[in-house]
């Protein structure tokens, strides 16, 4: 399959590799903390998109399942994570935002549900900040703790301006065996 895909200039992904929104520190094994903040702030449970799978897993392990999130089956880029229900799965190559993933974001950003990206899910967390108002991003920040973004004009203003710095490439993209 040939997709149209989005290659992220590295400038822009080191700019990317620090927090986009409040950071919560929180180390490994202390996940809990996200649930008690959440809740303090009074946050709907029903109102969350989570992008990655330490977060996901995060709250499906609570029996919370969020209203959208997107995984890769990987965690810091190697280790296997405990594989999640889906709904939808995409080809996202690493480095990139590919367009059939964006169609299957929108998607789900009206409906809900899970995405398994076969590639890298990092950078799916922007699409879905263009995608969304009134719910909440939240994506984990490696060796740091969870980021978490209400989708604002400044953010969607901020989504756009990575995407116009992008270069535009056609892709095969084929699935892994």
């Amino acid at each position: 399959m040939i997709d149209i895909c989005l290659k992220i200039r590295e400038d822009i992904r080191i700019f990317l590799s620090y927090p986009q929104g409040l950071l919560l520190r929180i180390k490994e094994g202390e996940e809990s903390k996200l649930l008690t903040y959440i809740a303090e702030q009074g946050i709907d449970l029903n109102k969350i998109v989570s992008v990655g799978d330490v977060v996901s897993n995060t709250f499906i392990n609570k029996g919370i399942e969020p209203f959208a999130y997107v995984f890769d089956g990987k965690t810091k880029r190697n280790a296997k994570s405990k594989s999640l229900s889906f709904n939808y799965k995409v080809i996202n190559p690493q480095g990139y935002i590919c367009m059939n993933a964006v169609r299957t974001i929108r998607r789900v950003s009206n409906d809900g549900g899970g995405i398994y990206v076969e590639g890298e899910d990092d950078l799916l967390a922007i699409p879905f900040i263009n995608f969304l108002d009134d719910k909440y991003v939240l994506y984990g920040q490696p060796n740091k703790g969870v980021v978490i973004i209400q989708p604002d004009y400044s953010m969607k203003e901020r989504a756009k301006l990575i995407y116009s710095s992008s270069y535009i490439e056609y892709l095969e993209l084929k699935e892994e065996r």
